[in-house]
């Protein structure tokens, strides 16, 4: 019985210390009133004794409120750093993965239930000598919602089939670690490729990451068509063209548009995925730099795709609802002429791109929501082609 009461005195010792400060605060306060004003009826003493009491408790509660929810946040942030590093308390990552965060669910869906189903089904097709099938995934975080849907969805795999997947993507990976089935895979394997750790993108680059995709193109390469890579790549922006209708992958940060640039030009299959603000009517990735200047002193590079890919590269983007409140509907009207047609250059569009409607009761509101970069904003029809409407 004495050392239960010394563990509960130990887990409340706080509430232990403020209530009784309280009480004797109050009866102190209530006796001084009593012989300040010559108070001889108890019945009042103790009335006073009691608001003290009520009093003072309160506002110590709030203070002991205001010191455990402090111990809390400490505690949240120490998981943090332990995490992420301290990086993760001011991190360019973290701040871009609420851009289009609703957008990027959305589209993470749609391609592991439809697009990626459906690719699958063509490469089996078009490939009789397939043994093996290498899924690269990029890193970035419009592909980061992907890896929980692949775990829960799976990937539909022909019987006699080999599926490996590789992805430079540490936030991917993260999202795997966090899924309580994590050792129930649905899927074969995925491998972490290695390489230079960027924690300011999450994702690994650089020569070791470049030897490893090697070992890839040279296997497949001696295997007579029997080893084919399909690749989900994504970009800081895509450059489209007025006409939307020719893409360039446009990255910057260590060793990323290599990346995208090598597992592009080796990929038999790609699938290209973006957020449709991230579509850009900018031909040269100089246009854009132009508009960087002021906002910020990092450049970006780009990388074309070749027109000859055209039958095996597909966009997964999304489109808007003419009354939608967005200031992109008049980019969904061209792109839905280019799947009509299929008149673009270099790719083919998924015709599975989803409608998506973004958050905000006002133009103002959904405007902010589809342009958070402020460059961007400040220059929307130099970037868009068009001024958007209100």
């Amino acid at each position: 019985m004495f050392f239960r009461a010394i563990a509960f005195f130990k887990k409340f010792r706080g509430e232990i210390i403020i209530s009784s400060a309280s009480l004797l605060l109050s009866v102190i306060a209530a006796i001084i009133i009593a012989i300040f004003f010559r108070a001889r009826d108890l019945y009042l003493i103790g009335f006073y004794c009691f608001g003290f009491l009520v009093v003072i408790l309160m506002v110590a509660l709030l203070f002991n409120q205001k010191r455990l929810f402090n111990k809390r946040f400490r505690s949240i942030d120490q998981l943090l750093i332990d995490h992420f590093g301290f990086v993760s308390k001011d991190n360019q990552f973290f701040r871009r993965r609420e851009h289009y965060a609703n957008e990027k669910k959305g589209l993470a869906k749609v391609l592991v239930r439809q697009v990626l189903p459906n690719i699958l089904e063509k490469i089996y097709k078009d490939n009789r000598n397939l043994v093996k099938v290498n899924l690269i995934i990029d890193s970035g975080t419009t592909l980061t919602p992907i890896f929980p849907e692949l775990i829960n969805w799976g990937v539909p795999i022909k019987k006699g089939l080999e599926l490996n997947i590789y992805t430079n993507s540490m936030s991917g990976i993260d999202e795997i670690h966090k899924l309580e089935s994590g050792e129930n895979l649905q899927i074969p394997s995925i491998n972490l490729i290695g390489g230079r750790p960027l924690s300011k993108y999450r994702a690994t680059t650089g020569e070791a990451t470049e030897a490893f995709l090697q070992t890839l193109w040279d296997e497949q390469e001696n295997s007579n068509h029997g080893i084919i890579t399909l690749s989900i790549l994504t970009a800081n922006w895509f450059l489209a063209g007025n006409g939307l209708d020719r893409i360039s992958i446009c990255a910057r940060g260590l060793g990323h548009l290599e990346f995208k640039t090598n597992v592009s030009e080796h990929s038999d299959y790609k699938i290209l995925v973006s957020p449709l603000g991230k579509l850009l009517r900018l031909n040269d990735v100089n246009e854009l730099n132009e508009l960087l200047k002021g906002y910020e002193d990092d450049v970006y590079r780009s990388h074309l795709i070749s027109d000859s890919q055209k039958n095996t590269t597909f966009l997964l983007t999304t489109r808007r609802d003419h009354h939608s409140l967005s200031p992109f509907c008049q980019l969904t009207i061209p792109l839905d002429h280019i799947e009509r047609i299929n008149s673009a250059w270099n790719y083919t569009f998924c015709n599975e791109s989803p409608i998506y409607d973004p958050p905000g009761t006002t133009f103002e509101e959904a405007f902010i929501n589809e342009t958070p970069h402020k460059y961007i904003r400040d220059n929307f029809e130099a970037a868009y082609g068009f001024t958007p409407r209100k």
